[in-house]
C-alpha cells in the first residue's frame, strides 16, 4: 500500500439504532453512518428486517460489514459515507502523544505505582480543598 492510498479496514462496528451503525477503521477514522439508502438489491433487501441488519459481522478477510445470508459493502463506501465527528476528530489531531508514547515503555508494574501516586495526589487535592472551604 502506498502513501497516497487511504486504509479502508474496519476494525470495529457497533450497531446504534435501527440502521446506523458506527464504524472505526484502521486509520482512525470513525463515525455513525446511516445504510438504509444502501439496503437495496437482490443480496441486500433481505437485510433490511431489522432482526438481520443488527447481526451484522465485520470480515476477517475483507475488513468490512458482513450479514450471515452473504450480504456485504464495499469499505470504500463505507469509509466515504461515515459521518465522522469533527469535535474528536480535531481533538485527535492535537493530542499530544508523548505522554503515550512514554507510558508505554513502562512496565505494568511500573504504570501502576504511576497511578497510585495520581491518585494519592488527588487525595490530598480534594483534602486541601476541603480545608480551604471550611475557613
Amino acid at each position: 500500500m502506498d502513501n497516497d492510498s487511504v486504509d479502508y479496514r474496519l476494525v470495529d462496528a457497533r450497531h446504534v439504532s435501527g440502521y446506523t451503525v458506527w464504524l472505526r477503521f484502521r486509520d482512525g477514522t470513525s463515525g455513525e453512518i446511516d445504510l438504509s439508502p444502501a439496503l437495496q438489491g437482490p443480496k441486500l433487501e433481505p437485510v433490511r428486517d431489522p432482526a438481520m441488519f443488527a447481526r451484522f459481522s465485520i470480515h476477517p478477510e475483507f475488513h468490512t460489514l458482513v450479514w450471515p445470508n452473504g450480504a456485504d459493502l464495499a469499505p470504500e463506501y463505507l469509509h466515504k459515507y461515515v459521518r465522522v465527528d469533527r469535535v474528536i476528530d480535531r481533538y485527535k489531531q492535537d493530542v499530544d502523544r508523548t505522554l503515550l508514547r512514554e507510558n508505554l515503555r513502562l512496565t505494568p508494574d511500573q504504570r501502576l505505582l504511576r497511578l497510585m501516586e495520581l491518585q494519592r495526589f488527588a487525595e490530598e487535592l480534594q483534602r486541601a480543598g476541603r480545608k480551604s472551604n471550611q475557613k
